[in-house]
């Protein structure tokens, strides 16, 4: 295990969107979206706190 939170410690990945998804179905239609990926996850997860912090409301009434 320690040698796992060393290598994701040194681990860098970057991801590139044009655009912040405005839906579910355009985050799901994101290559990111197959779920494969830890860091892949964690870029998508970003894009939904983008959202939110954009607007609450509207975050809420679209990602459900």
């Amino acid at each position: 295990m320690e040698a796992q939170v060393r290598a994701a410690q040194t681990h860098i990945q970057s991801y590139t969107f044009q655009a912040l998804p405005k839906t579910v179905a355009e985050l799901q239609a994101l290559p990111e979206a197959a779920m494969n990926d830890v860091y892949a996850v964690a870029a998508l997860s970003v894009l939904a706190l983008m959202r939110f912090e954009e607007s609450r409301a509207a975050a809420e009434d679209k990602w459900r």
